[in-house]
């Protein structure tokens, strides 16, 4: 069998890919493809799947943004809300401690209340995401201070970057380990 395949998606948008997996944007959803583990590919279980196949929880959504990390997905709607699935923080009663666990859907993440979001970006067991106004959050393990935080302490939901709350962030490259944020 060949590495390369051909596929085909209706008005594409969007695209992101990742070691394992790819998400791609068209005018029916959001579809998914690659090796399924931790939930990655959002279709409610851990298979692998070869071709590209509709997200049935995001079908008829308008979507601005995909992004795929190591172990999770995540995408922005028209309507700046935020969904994200695989690998998933959790709180612990100890402060910079987290759980982790995985979603096999999609599940709505809120930076605030009322809070539009503008893009996401999916690194390793982390993730970081920017409402209209440039605002920046992160959240997930903090342990070689990839959060910006100030810190290696990990969260499990979205917190403000402090350390950039007078700069309007306009686009995140959340890689391995670090961030990088354009201003």
């Amino acid at each position: 069998a060949s590495a390369w395949a051909h596929v085909h998606i209706d008005d594409p948008i969007a695209f992101s890919s990742n070691h394992f997996h790819s998400l791609a944007v068209g005018r029916r959803g959001v579809f998914s493809w690659g090796r399924g583990t931790l939930g990655v590919l959002g279709h409610g279980g851990e298979e692998d799947e070869d071709r590209p196949r509709l997200i049935e929880k995001l079908e008829g959504r308008l979507l601005d943004s995909v992004s795929c990390g190591t172990y999770h997905s995540a995408v922005v709607t028209a309507e700046g809300k935020l969904y994200v699935w695989g690998w998933d923080a959790l709180d612990t009663a100890e402060e910079g401690v987290i759980e982790t666990s995985f979603a096999t859907l999609p599940r709505p993440i809120a930076l605030g209340v009322g809070m539009r979001v503008a893009g996401v970006s999916c690194g390793c067991f982390a993730t970081a995401a920017w409402d209209v106004g440039g605002k920046l959050f992160t959240w997930g393990r903090g342990d070689s201070g990839q959060l910006g935080h100030g810190s290696t302490d990990s969260v499990a939901h979205p917190r403000p970057v402090e350390a950039l709350r007078s700069t309007r962030t306009a686009q995140v490259v959340f890689g391995g380990l670090a961030t990088e944020s354009a201003h």
